[in-house]
């Protein structure tokens, strides 16, 4: 699941993004896969799900205005 933002201040548009851990990391770009705060993460996601708990995982990241004048927001294909 998205979620787009724009900041009106600042005219900065961000992409939130939650979802299973396995299928956000697939999208994360190299320095955020290596970060210490990937590697705690996983760790705290492990402690959950050892416990039976279900995990989701949250990610964002800045968009582009053309990146964002290109989706259609009316679903069509």
């Amino acid at each position: 699941m998205s979620l787009v933002v724009k900041n009106k201040a600042t005219d900065e548009i961000f992409v939130f993004v939650k979802g299973a851990e396995n299928k956000i990391n697939e999208r994360l770009c190299k320095e955020s896969f290596e970060s210490a705060v990937k590697k705690k993460t996983d760790a705290e996601v492990y402690r959950f799900g050892a416990k039976g708990l279900r995990t989701l995982v949250f990610a964002m990241r800045r968009m582009t205005t053309n990146e964002h004048s290109t989706i259609d927001w009316n679903g069509n294909p």
